[in-house]
């Protein structure tokens, strides 16, 4: 009886296809675990923004938010100061809806884009007066 020489795992059909499948796994398995870190990261961002927001807007006068149209700067300067450190940028800043008739001051809206590698956050902050900053993060792009 003559000896088989041994064939490799690239010599058979089965084998490549074996190869193929565990490479096409593990790459899977790679991204998957990307994704899973930059969406930590992103959220992680998106967190660090908004307690800064608060942070720095929490303060600001009753006047300063009802005197907004007429003067944007000191708003302006308090979301400068909570997104100097922050990988975050400013998109908009505009008053919003005046949901509260019989309140004299209409809300003054920020939304700031955040996010890590390929995950975006957009933060929309509402100023309500008296103290009041309600934050608000949606998983994708403003």
């Amino acid at each position: 009886m003559g000896t088989r020489p041994l064939r490799g795992l690239t010599d058979t059909k089965e084998g490549r296809l074996a190869i193929i499948i565990v490479v096409s796994g593990l790459l899977v398995v790679g991204l998957r675990l990307a994704d899973v870190v930059a969406t930590r990261k992103a959220d992680d961002a998106a967190d660090s923004v908004r307690q800064a927001l608060r942070t720095e807007l929490r303060p600001l006068p009753d006047d300063d938010v009802t005197g907004f149209a007429a003067d944007s700067g000191p708003v302006e300067d308090a979301a400068e100061r909570a997104l100097r450190d922050q990988p975050a940028r400013l998109l908009a800043l505009g008053t919003g809806e005046d949901e509260d008739t019989a309140s004299s001051i209409v809300p003054v809206v920020l939304v700031i884009e955040t996010g890590w590698g390929w995950q975006a956050r957009c933060i929309r902050a509402v100023l309500q007066g008296h103290g009041t900053v309600l934050t608000e993060v949606r998983h994708s792009h403003c």
